[in-house]
């Protein structure tokens, strides 16, 4: 991602244009030291080289009040040597662009993340680093679109650490000042330093509530995979409904292209699930499934899959429990758009996380998924508006069920091409 802090590298402090690049409260407060190659080695038979420099610093011959001194009396007990970091700030201010951050920060849902590269300044301090720690304080001063403080807060010193924790911007930041606080005698000398926006996808209130909605409509699902199946026991039992005879595949079926919508629907669940485990995202049984069991969880998939879409497309021979019990009975038709409604508010509390955060940063990339998913989508609300439809206007018709029994052309060809050819016994 793009560098936020302009001039990274740290080779304009003190520009002319006070709002690009670092600036410090005197022009001369940090220098920069070339990068050589030294010999650290104490052996004069023997070169040992090693690269220093290239990074900023304090001026080591200015000098400075400190904010920060310990005298390493304490050395015996907690291992912390002799540190000063004085008061003389490397200071820089960041934005926060974009309707798209913005929301987010506004979401207490954004961090900031600072990178920095730190080396030895030059031979003297491979010597000094002995007897001396090397510590720095990051401060930041978070800024409303006025330019008024909202908050202020600082990392703390952080002695012989590189690593700077990650930090939430407050709700309404659309700029922060950061100031670097470095030891002077033995310095942090920044080689590179990065500066980041993140959306943290767990602070999210899309993500919060998708996480909930998908965990209980989990539930849900298994649910009617042993509802829906005693609900049609029940009334085979104790009423007149019955079930079609099992057919062959994609012949006398309602309507073909919502069975092939059914298929899509399952279909875009497995291969979705497929293609987080390949990327390594999260995947909707991975608070049920062991660590252990990663490898095999794509195969697992497979059978945890059919079984949420038992009750809307068991199949018995091809025969779909509530699809083709859908010109028998309202109910089945009440239940089919039930079950789908289920598994569609589903796929979209997993998936809209990803739409509305990870695919959003890139308004092609976001594109591109919208148009892979439309085709998935189309067959959703196909398959819903089929169920809703009969479910509004069933009315039972012997005669529409005596032309469904009869036998269609493609049966007819297949009895005609199977009585022209010839068999042989042997």
């Amino acid at each position: 991602r793009q560098n936020l802090l302009q001039d990274g590298e740290c080779l304009n402090v003190n520009s002319r244009n006070e709002n690009l690049g670092w600036q410090t409260l005197q022009p001369d407060d940090w220098v920069y030291y070339p990068q050589q190659m030294v010999n650290v080695s104490l052996n004069p038979a023997q070169v040992s080289l090693n690269t220093v420099g290239g990074c900023c610093a304090p001026n080591p011959r200015k000098q400075f009040s400190n904010v920060y001194y310990d005298d390493g009396s304490t050395y015996q007990e907690s291992g912390n040597k002799i540190v000063g970091i004085v008061d003389a700030p490397m200071v820089q201010n960041i934005l926060v662009e974009g309707w798209y951050m913005q929301s987010f920060v506004d979401n207490n849902s954004v961090n900031l993340t600072l990178l920095p590269s730190i080396t030895l300044p030059d031979k003297t301090s491979i010597v000094v680093s002995t007897v001396i720690d090397r510590a720095m304080i990051i401060t930041y001063q978070f800024l409303d679109k006025n330019n008024r403080r909202i908050a202020n807060l600082s990392s703390g010193v952080l002695r012989n650490q590189f690593y700077i924790p990650d930090v939430t911007l407050p709700a309404g930041t659309r700029s922060v000042q950061l100031a670097f606080y470095s030891s002077q005698t033995n310095p942090m000398c920044f080689g590179f330093i990065y500066a980041g926006i993140y959306v943290d996808l767990s602070r999210t209130t899309i993500v919060k509530f998708c996480a909930i909605a998908s965990n209980r409509l989990q539930y849900i699902a298994l649910g009617n995979f042993i509802l829906i199946p005693s609900i049609f026991a029940v009334m085979k039992t104790f009423t007149a409904f019955h079930f079609p005879d099992p057919l062959r595949f994609l012949c006398r079926q309602k309507c073909h292209p919502i069975l092939l919508c059914l298929f899509v629907m399952i279909g875009s669940f497995i291969f979705n699930g497929a293609w987080n485990l390949v990327r390594s995202q999260s995947n909707m049984f991975d608070s049920w499934l062991p660590r252990a069991m990663k490898i095999i969880e794509l195969f697992i998939s497979f059978f945890l899959y059919a079984v949420l879409f038992y009750p809307v497309s068991y199949q018995n021979r091809h025969a779909f429990l509530c699809f083709h019990a859908s010109q028998r009975s309202r109910i089945a038709n009440i239940f089919g758009f039930y079950t789908s409604l289920c598994l569609f508010s589903l796929r979209i509390s997993i998936d809209l996380p990803y739409y509305a955060i990870t695919y959003a940063r890139e308004p092609g990339f976001l594109l591109l998924n919208v148009m892979m998913a439309f085709v998935t989508l189309i067959a959703f609300l196909a398959v819903l508006g089929y169920f809703l439809k009969n479910s509004l206007l069933f009315a039972t018709c012997d005669i529409c069920q005596s032309s469904f029994a009869d036998a269609g052309s493609i049966e007819e060809q297949y009895v005609q091409e199977l009585l022209n050819r010839k068999f042989e016994v042997e």
